[in-house]
């Protein structure tokens, strides 16, 4: 299955307002953010019109390169788990 949505972590999910607008003067972006957040034991997910699906596998390269993107998604999808196999970028990335 093919998605478009975009690269976040388990502690933010679908929205890093709450992070982002906690100190309005770091300036951090939602890419900064992903990374943080699993730097410190968060999981890359995938958020995809509004549903967060959990990634089963966290090593796929791709997760860290677009991490806060917007990307395109392949991957096998159970429930609200998603076994990625491709991730590319969206143009809006550009």
């Amino acid at each position: 299955m093919t998605m478009l949505g975009t690269i976040s972590d388990s502690v933010c999910g679908a929205s890093h307002a709450k992070v982002i607008d906690r100190d309005k003067h770091a300036k951090i972006t939602e890419r900064e953010c992903t990374l943080a957040c699993v730097k410190y034991g968060a999981k890359f997910v995938f958020v995809s019109n509004g549903k967060v699906y959990n990634v089963v596998n966290q090593n796929f390269g791709a997760l860290r390169a677009h991490a806060g993107e917007s990307v395109r998604l392949t991957g096998n999808v159970y429930g609200d788990t998603v076994t990625v196999s491709e991730i590319a970028a969206t143009r809006k990335n550009k």
